[in-house]
């Protein structure tokens, strides 16, 4: 049971990881429009809904993952 934990956790750091490497992507996007350094708006629109929709599928996955984590029982039942 260790061991699943421990992957869950490794799995939970890994996507924290990525979560926040999206949204800095996104965040510089943003940045870049403010500051007319953008490509044209329609591109720029495309790459910002490319990052918002793979944000929300890895908050979903950090979700599942942390979820998976406090359901699982603190020790292993031997029957």
């Amino acid at each position: 049971m260790a061991d699943v934990k421990t992957t869950l956790k490794e799995a939970i750091v890994k996507a924290s990881i990525e979560e926040t490497e999206i949204v800095d992507k996104l965040a510089h996007a943003v940045l870049e429009r403010e500051h007319g350094q953008a490509p044209r708006a329609s591109t720029w629109s495309d790459q910002v809904a490319l990052l918002e929709t793979a944000l929300l599928a890895k908050q979903r996955t950090v979700d599942v993952l942390k979820l998976a984590l406090t359901r699982l029982p603190e020790r292993a039942q031997t029957f």
